[in-house]
């Protein structure tokens, strides 16, 4: 069809008739002049040909009758009858063209007369002359049928109006119909496509402005175009200001549909009530959705439970490439892009934008209902699967949960290949809403080779400003989750219930609460709400520069949780801020749970509050398990510079609990700041029953501001220090290597060794009412500035 028209069009732009004509332009059948035959080694002549016949429209008027002026009606129906009709011969039943004379360009073609039926090939337009068509609201202008090839170019198609569907164009059957340069505007229909119905065929739209066009009864679809079989092409067009009662403000198909090359889907609405209608840009349902290269934005879903402000995708394929999806928003979810089932591919695209007027919002103030999937909400239950490769979902709000990202359970969400989730917020004013960056509620999530920077769960009780995980499995590896903050708890991460594997990455520089509302402000970097058996695995990861108002400035563990360091996990430079006695736990807070950290190094973190406590690790209760690892530069205000113990066990195997020199060494009450400053390596707080085993372990070079430089046990509690533990160098006013408040020691194959009170007890002070058992070569090289060297004892002490 397009050589057609190339052929049509150079000929009548040189001769301007079909009657004289030479070269590729010759007719059929003619003979050569002796002139033509000197220049015969010049063209290259056609064999026999069935030409076409070509009209030029030379009035606006919509008349029929022999008067010299040939009208767009003339020319249609001897085109479609291959008969003569009024100033028209008789069209072709291989096809035929209708230009419009170059004095038409810029007018406007009234059709009195109403819309054409074509069945037969026509090519109508041309770059010569552009004209509108205007059905004055009382037809649709084409109703295209059977599977022939139709062309527009250059037309444009204004004021349809039709009780069915289609508003400009109806298509059915195995068409292949082509939009170039056409503008199709202000057009309505009761049914569905209020600018284009299409049922079959090939559909391909180029350079095409689809705007202004509703579909308008109840329950219609498509405000611009509605594909309902066929196949459809978007190119480098402008799908603008539609609307719809229900669904695809601006394009809605249950086929293949292609939008690509620079096209923008922009301004529409579909005000469908229930969640699952919307698509203000686009619904696709079932079919195969591809975006290339495109915009989508400034949509809306605006229904009371509208979703998809974007596109909302029901089932079959999304696949967006190199495309953007922006300030679109829905009332129910989904602000960008909502996905029920079916699998969605987002590659190298970007979710939002650079500035915060580019975000998409699910709830907007007023018509929250309840605002979830920020930038994309995901529905389904049965093997959806989102993939995320390259692509930034940055600035999108969600009223409740899930600034950036919604998944629902029993689907697969993948973030990575250097997929981005920045500046996201998450409103929601309850505990279990949040997840500023992205809300996991109950599905399976890889964040692999990403980052989730940056999100925020700012509601009163929001918690997850980075992640929020309700259960089944999120899997962080090789990444970074930084930045992120939440009012509540899990500045980076909050996981309820399930599994989260966080291996070779980062958590950097996340807080919780810092905002003065006392919601209580845990876990800065992960906290876990989770009793039923919720599992945190960190493999080789480092946690650093965590902030928690109360609690657990890196980690902070539930009872009845597990949660593991291990494999060179590092817990560096986090901070707890809370006051009370019990609050602190600067680089990790467990709360009854499982706390292992296994061949990995807690170090340079703080518990700042006045009364802080375990600078390093914080553990009420449960289990406390390190092996092989490294306690080491830690600081507390009040109690345990490396781990404070309130109740449960706590064991420590092969384990340096401070280091070689003074500032490996952790700090129980720092200058200006001790409140008192006791158990500058281990503080145990516990006296119902706690127990606490340093096992082949090192304790050296801690200090602390006023008791037990070393070790430090209360009343009620037990420690036990063996099989060749060295406990040395250490550094207090009174008991510079253990200071027993009445608690029970037994020192077992061990050595305290060097250590200093500026007061009593260099080795160790033994309270009133404390018991110290001493089975161990010596107790040697200990000082102190006042009495007992070695021991002070006002307790019991047994040696044997």
């Amino acid at each position: 069809m397009s050589s057609r028209k190339h052929l049509a069009s150079h000929c009548r732009s040189i001769f301007n008739s079909l009657s004289v004509l030479r070269g590729k332009c010759r007719l059929a059948g003619t003979r050569r002049s002796p002139r033509e035959m000197q220049f015969a080694g010049s063209f290259e002549w056609l064999e026999p040909r069935r030409v076409l016949t070509a009209y030029t429209v030379n009035t606006t008027l919509d008349i029929v009758g022999v008067d010299g002026s040939l009208s767009l009606r003339e020319a249609i129906v001897a085109a479609e009858s291959n008969l003569p009709f009024g100033d028209a011969p008789a069209g072709q039943s291989f096809g035929d063209i209708i230009f419009f004379d170059i004095a038409l360009d810029g007018q406007t073609l009234n059709l009195l007369g109403g819309g054409f039926t074509l069945s037969d090939d026509l090519e109508i337009g041309d770059s010569f002359a552009e004209v509108t068509i205007n059905a004055g609201s009382v037809s649709r202008h084409f109703t295209i049928t059977g599977g022939e090839t139709f062309s527009f170019n250059n037309v444009n198609l204004v004021n349809g109006l039709t009780g069915g569907n289609g508003g400009a164009v109806s298509i059915s059957g195995a068409a292949f119909v082509n939009f170039t340069e056409v503008v199709i505007a202000d057009n309505a229909a009761a049914g569905n496509g209020g600018g284009i119905f299409s049922d079959g065929g090939t559909l391909t739209l180029t350079n095409v402005s689809l705007q202004n066009n509703d579909a308008t009864g109840p329950g219609s679809s498509g405000g611009g175009l509605f594909s309902l079989n066929g196949s459809v092409v978007v190119s480098n067009s402008l799908v603008s200001a539609n609307t719809a009662t229900s669904e695809g403000g601006g394009l809605w198909s249950q086929t293949r549909l292609v939008v690509r090359d620079g096209s923008q889907i922009v301004g529409n609405i579909a005000s469908g009530n229930a969640a699952d209608e919307g698509g203000g840009g686009l619904y696709n349902y079932g079919g195969l959705l591809r975006i290339l290269d495109s915009q989508v934005r400034n949509n809306r879903a605006n229904g009371i439970s509208g979703s998809g402000g974007g596109i909302l995708s029901t089932d079959g394929t999304l696949d967006l490439r190199r495309t953007t999806v922006s300030s679109n928003i829905a009332n129910r979810a989904g602000g960008g892009i909502e996905v029920i089932n079916g699998y969605s591919r987002l590659e190298d695209s970007t979710l939002g934008g650079a500035l915060a007027n580019n975000g998409n919002i699910a709830g907007p103030a007023g018509f929250a209902n309840p605002g979830n999937g920020g930038g994309l909400h995901v529905s389904g239950t049965s093997g959806t699967v989102v993939d995320l490769l390259g692509t930034v979902v940055r600035n999108n709000f969600a009223a409740r949960e899930g600034g950036g990202l919604w998944h629902q359970s029993g689907g697969l969400m993948q973030i990575r290949l250097g997929t981005f989730v920045l500046n996201n917020v998450a409103a929601g004013p309850a505990a279990d809403d949040g997840g500023g960056g992205l809300f996991n509620n109950g599905g399976f999530v890889n964040v692999l080779d990403s980052q989730v920077n940056g999100n925020a769960a700012t509601g009163l009780l929001g918690s997850g400003g980075g992640i929020f995980t309700i259960s089944n499995t999120v899997n962080v590896f090789n990444s970074g989750i930084s930045g992120n903050n939440a009012v509540r708890a899990g500045g980076g991460v909050e996981i309820v219930d399930g599994v989260l594997l966080i291996t070779n990455s980062t958590v950097n520089g996340n807080a919780a609460g810092r905002n003065g509302t006392g919601a209580p402000g845990n876990g800065g970097g992960v906290h876990v709400t989770g009793s039923s058996g919720t599992n945190v695995v960190s493999d080789n990861s480092l946690f650093t520069s965590n902030i928690a108002d109360t609690e657990g400035g890196g980690l902070w563990n539930q009872s009845g949780s597990r949660m593991v360091m291990k494999n060179n996990t590092r817990l560096f430079g986090n901070s707890a801020l809370g006051d009370a006695a019990d609050d602190g736990g600067g680089g990790a807070f467990n709360n009854g749970g499982l706390l292992r950290i296994l061949d990995s190094t807690v170090a340079g973190n703080s518990a700042t509050g006045i009364s802080g406590s375990g600078g390093g690790v914080l553990s009420t209760d449960g289990i406390l398990n390190i092996r092989r690892s490294d306690i080491q530069a830690n600081v507390a205000n009040r109690a345990g510079g490396g781990i404070e113990v309130i109740d449960g066990i706590a064991i420590l195997l092969l384990t340096n609990l401070g280091g070689v020199d003074g500032s490996d060494g952790n700090v129980a009450g720092p200058s200006g700041s001790a409140n008192p400053g006791a158990g500058g390596g281990l503080h145990i707080s516990g006296n119902n029953d706690t127990f606490v085993s340093v096992q082949q372990s090192t304790v050296q070079n801690n200090f602390a501001a006023s008791e037990g430089g070393g070790l430090w046990v209360q009343a009620g509690s037990r420690l036990h220090v063996v099989g060749g533990s060295l406990v040395r160098d250490n550094l207090s006013q009174n008991g510079g290597g253990l200071y027993s408040n009445g608690g029970r020691a037994s020192i077992i194959d061990s050595a305290f060794a060097s250590n200093d009170a500026t007061q009593s007890g260099g080795g160790i002070f033994i309270e009133a009412g404390g018991e110290v058992f001493y089975n161990t070569p010596a107790i040697s090289g200990n000082t102190s500035a006042n009495v007992g060297g070695g021991v002070f004892n006002a307790g019991l002490l047994s040696l044997y």
